[in-house]
């Protein structure tokens, strides 16, 4: 986090874009299935 909030001061961000990478595919195929359960659930 540190990283990230030096990095936005100098305008580079030294922030591994893979395990943020990972963390959005998690949340996306999260949301996928709830969304998925949600419409099967209503009529």
């Amino acid at each position: 986090m540190q990283g990230l909030v030096t990095g936005s001061r100098q305008g580079e961000v030294p922030l591994p874009l893979l395990p943020l990478a990972g963390a959005a595919l998690v949340t996306a195929a999260a949301l996928a299935l709830a969304g998925a359960l949600a419409s099967r659930r209503s009529p």
